[in-house]
């Protein structure tokens, strides 16, 4: 019978061992997921997804970017500066604009690389897939 309190108390430290080990599992994985989002990719969808399960290093931000670039050669996202807030309207602007300032065509093809541009800058990983699989079929053409 006096087995029986050592069993209770290794019982209890096991349940907290455990009860920690996940708790300490859910915190890496929720730093490792906010270190994806600051460097600029959503672990949840597409590019980003795929980095992430590519991805075993160092949970920053450089560590990400770096091995974003030096694997697949993906430069990090453009900081906005704090002082000046985005304009959708204008990015697209810029963005839907050819060199010589004219709007592209709808079958010229850097209006497929316009679109591309736009919907990996919004985060639409949908979009930016469909049309990432547009712009190879054409290539295929």
């Amino acid at each position: 019978m006096a087995d029986e309190p050592q069993e209770t108390e290794g019982s209890a430290l096991r349940k907290q061992l455990e009860a920690a080990l996940a708790e300490n599992k859910t915190l890496k994985s929720e730093r490792r997921e906010r270190a994806f989002s600051d460097a600029g990719y959503d672990p949840s969808a597409g590019n980003g997804k795929a980095l992430a399960k590519l991805y075993d290093g160092e949970a920053t931000v450089e560590a990400i970017q770096a091995f974003a670039k030096d694997e697949f050669g993906w430069e990090p996202p453009a900081e906005e500066s704090a002082g000046e807030p985005k304009s959708e309207e204008n990015g697209w602007d810029q963005l839907s604009r050819t060199p010589g300032g004219q709007s592209p065509t709808p079958n010229d093809p850097s209006s497929l690389d316009n679109r591309i541009a736009k919907a990996q800058a919004d985060g639409n990983w949908d979009e930016f897939d469909l049309l990432s699989a547009e712009k190879v079929e054409a290539a295929r053409r």
